[in-house]
């Protein structure tokens, strides 16, 4: 081979490598984006599409979102209807455009009938599925592996990194469900009711046998009355309630008026929708902000 040749085979190499096509995909949470990125490494371009702050349950897709959804080649969703414009989603899309619901293989939860009224939003409630699975590392495990699946079955010249990096991920999320039991065990039983405005943390409370106590909810009618904040009272004080948590990004007026009713203490805001703060919040910095706050506000004196 002339010697004149091999650079130039070596530059179209390099060239060809570095600008190799790679799978576009839309994470329509920023958990999916985390672990999309981790999964897919260089092989993946991940697009947020939920803004800063933004509500789950009324959340829809811009104009804008559309336009730049329809160019995806994957669009990775939360499932279990916690995105209700999934169906329209599909409608709009072309049926290249691949949608795969990370939890879908998630065992699923229904909105405890007791519970309905203290729902997150009217959409979840009347017997309906609960979509706050990511409160539950091993429930995350097996999204992380229906996503690990579908990039696979995209991307097969990755397959074995990917799923070295799936197995990083399951290997963390294994060891944070010990770290988080281990962490909760000095909450006596008596003392794992969870004070919260909706019924937001089923998937939690099932995994680490507490009984979730939402107060508020979504459905107003006859909860300012005095008589709902008399009854919810008398509830609180039965139980032997150590705390109220609220939610970030929602609501804590009622807890607030709980807590001067009672005394009981207003803990710092636990992570429902595990929408990041700042950049450095991941799925585990979150959890992990979640169990230490309800250890040093539910465990024993010697824990505060």
């Amino acid at each position: 081979m002339p010697r004149r040749i091999l650079p130039l085979l070596l530059g179209l190499l390099l060239w060809s490598s570095a600008y190799a096509e790679v799978l576009k995909v839309a994470a329509l949470h920023p958990i999916l984006e985390e672990w999309v990125n981790e999964l897919g490494g260089d092989a993946v371009d991940v697009i947020g599409i939920l803004p800063a702050k933004a509500n789950l349950h009324d959340f829809s897709p811009t104009p804008q979102d559309m336009a730049t959804l329809q160019k995806m080649d994957l669009i990775v969703a939360m499932g279990k209807n916690l995105e209700t414009y999934l169906d329209s989603l599909r409608e709009n899309v072309p049926e290249s455009v691949g949608i795969l619901e990370a939890g879908r293989r998630v065992r699923s939860l229904k909105i405890d009938p007791k519970l309905e009224a203290f729902a997150c939003c009217p959409t979840h409630t009347h017997g309906a599925i609960d979509p706050h699975w990511w409160h539950s590392p091993m429930s995350a495990r097996r999204a992380v592996r229906s996503i690990e699946k579908e990039l696979t079955r995209r991307l097969p010249d990755q397959k074995k990194a990917i799923e070295a990096r799936a197995d990083e991920i399951v290997t963390s999320l294994e060891e944070l469900d010990q770290w988080a039991d281990s962490e909760l065990a000095v909450i006596p039983p008596r003392q794992r009711k969870l004070v919260t405005a909706h019924a937001a943390f089923g998937y939690f409370c099932k995994e680490y046998n507490f009984t979730a106590v939402p107060v508020a909810g979504t459905k107003n009618e006859g909860q300012s009355t005095p008589e709902f904040l008399a009854s919810t009272i008398k509830l609180l004080k039965k139980n032997n309630i150590r705390a109220l948590f609220p939610e970030m990004y929602a609501g804590a007026a009622p807890l607030q008026a709980l807590h001067e009713a009672t005394g009981i203490p207003l803990a710092p805001h636990l992570y429902a929708e595990f929408l990041p703060q700042q950049e450095s919040d991941t799925y585990e910095s979150m959890f992990r902000a979640n169990i230490q706050n309800i250890v040093t506000h539910l465990g024993p004196p010697a824990s505060l």
